[in-house]
């Protein structure tokens, strides 16, 4: 017998829009730009992210009294910017191809990886079997990727794709 709705394929579409969103807005990204703006946006990013993350979690704990868990989430869910909105609000105003437009996309990107990371932690933190490399493997391939083979694609991809155009 059929079981309706199935968590787990809502899930994937879930999953795979998100997916979509993400490479769409790193399509829109400049690569030119990017070189200049990389660190502005990581800088929003990590202020834009960090900054409530911190606020929330002391609300949590010390005015409403929650286990650090609870914070955590709490916290986690307040950080997060959608990529895929801010990109349709830059498109529909024209600011997209600004400096600033590059700036707040670049930075809504890396806000929104970091809360994944951040996320695939709160998960590892809620299994009560969980090993030390359930911590460790999201954060450090999710920092490799940014840090060493961002900058690498930045710098090498364009130049590889121009061939085929």
């Amino acid at each position: 017998s059929l079981q309706y709705p199935r968590p787990r394929a809502l899930q994937l579409f879930g999953e795979l829009g998100l997916s979509l969103f993400m490479v769409e807005a790193g399509l829109t990204v400049d690569t030119k730009q990017l070189t200049t703006i990389g660190p502005r946006g990581v800088a929003a990013a990590v202020t834009g992210s960090v900054l409530p993350m911190c606020v929330v979690f002391f609300i949590s704990k010390v005015v409403l009294d929650v286990s650090d868990t609870a914070a955590f989430a709490a916290a986690i869910s307040l950080s997060a910017t959608s990529a895929g909105i801010s990109l349709n609000i830059l498109k529909g105003t024209k600011v997209l191809e600004t400096t600033t437009g590059q700036v707040i996309i670049a930075a809504a990107v890396v806000d929104d990886v970091m809360a994944l990371v951040l996320l695939a932690q709160l998960n590892a933190l809620e299994d009560e079997d969980a090993h030390s490399s359930d911590y460790i493997v999201p954060a450090a391939t999710s920092l490799a990727f940014l840090f060493l083979l961002g900058p690498f694609l930045v710098y090498s991809w364009p130049h590889r794709v121009n061939r085929f155009l």
